[in-house]
């Protein structure tokens, strides 16, 4: 047998290139892949928690502009709410007092309008459905003032009129977060709500009894709702308020619920329930109803003011959790980018192990078919014995 021809040594052979190369090549593509799918699983929860905090700042930037001014309405509402019923039922209600309780109103609903046209304005946003509603609602004003001078139509309908302002000004508070994702923040947007709701209640009961007037006579319907009333404020707050306070919040509510004004205000109440009297002509209520206007001024204020603080602490909660998504999305960023460093990194060392074990192993191989090969063969032509650590050198 001949001997076998050594593969020339100036190089590497053509075919061993294209090999390195497209291992190379295939190396590289193992690093690119997931790589590209780590950036891109990035990119679009980056964006999405961008798109949340800009959400969120939006509409901290709509609430710290229309949020008291907001509820600034919201009082007053209420407060001519309880005169016009007052003056309905024939209860004493000069016109001057009467005239500036609705200046009063007229300057709560016209600091709001600017309010919500300037918050528009610095957000570019439109016109919420709802503050667009309580816009469209307010203009109306005019004319139900009219109705109850003129005691003209039905009464209910007439205070039924603002006690529909008085809900949907609630929800625009309830709309104010809606588009937030964070389950802390609904939350805690919901007690807001409910807040306002309770008061609501409790304001609605100081009109109903406003339209008993001087004879303190209710009708079926009106008593009925007194009653749904009370009870309604009494549990959500039970269920849905006092859980979910702070304890400083929780005490500031005790303080007032010890006060001699919120004392009262439940003795009238259960008073009202159990001590009226069913008669031809309505619902008789006991004398401790002549009471209610007195305890309800005392606590009112005091009231009002812890829930626009639960308002307020919202919003602080919002612009917190906008800044915490904006934190995030910078971490994101910085763990990806290290991250792809170190795919990178892992990458190139594997990659230059491989070719180093591969570049050690065809030198062994050549050096086996160039040297070692050709005296194996040689010596069995000459029928001499071949040691195998020498002939298959590791």
């Amino acid at each position: 047998m001949s001997p076998i021809e050594p593969e020339g040594t100036g190089g590497q052979s053509p075919t061993r290139r294209r090999r390195t190369l497209r291992l190379r090549t295939l190396l590289i593509w193992l690093a690119i892949v997931p790589i590209l799918a780590m950036s891109i699983q990035v990119v679009m929860t980056a964006q999405r928690l961008m798109h949340q905090s800009e959400q969120l700042r939006a509409d901290v930037a709509v609430g710290e502009r229309i949020d008291v001014p907001l509820t600034r309405l919201m009082v007053k509402v209420q407060a001519e709410r309880r005169m016009t019923a007052t003056r309905w039922a024939g209860g004493s209600v000069s016109e001057k007092e009467l005239r500036e309780r609705r200046a009063a109103t007229d300057r709560a609903a016209d600091e709001f309008r600017r309010a919500a046209d300037g918050a528009l304005a610095a957000t570019g946003r439109e016109d919420e459905h709802y503050v667009a509603e309580l816009k469209h609602s307010l203009a109306d004003l005019a004319a139900f003032r009219e109705r109850a001078d003129a005691r003209s139509g039905d009464a209910d309908r007439t205070i039924g009129y603002y006690s529909d302002l008085v809900d949907r000004i609630i929800r625009v508070y309830q709309n104010e977060f809606s588009h937030a994702e964070d389950a802390e923040l609904i939350q805690e947007s919901g007690l807001v709500v409910t807040v306002f709701t309770v008061s609501e209640m409790i304001a609605r009961e100081t009109t109903i009894l406003a339209m008993a007037g001087p004879s303190r006579r209710l009708s079926p319907s009106g008593f009925a709702e007194f009653v749904n009333s009370v009870g309604s404020q009494r549990y959500q707050y039970d269920e849905w308020v006092a859980p979910y306070l702070t304890a400083e919040d929780r005490a500031a509510y005790d303080q007032v619920f010890a006060s001699d004004g919120w004392k009262a205000k439940v003795r009238i109440e259960d008073a009202v329930i159990s001590d009226h009297q069913n008669t031809a002509s309505g619902i008789k209520l006991p004398k401790e109803a002549d009471a209610w206007r007195a305890a309800y001024d005392e606590f009112a204020a005091r009231v009002a003011a812890l829930d626009a603080k639960q308002g307020r602490a919202l919003l602080v909660h919002a612009d917190a959790k906008a800044t915490q998504l904006e934190n995030e999305v910078i971490w994101l960023i910085v763990g990806n980018g290290a991250a792809v460093f170190a795919v990178a990194a892992v990458i190139v060392l594997t990659t230059r192990s491989v070719l180093r074990r591969l570049r050690g192993l065809h030198q062994r191989t050549v050096a086996i078919a160039e040297d070692t090969l050709p005296d194996v063969i040689a010596r069995l032509q000459r029928a001499q014995p071949v040691d195998d650590d020498a002939a298959c050198p590791r």
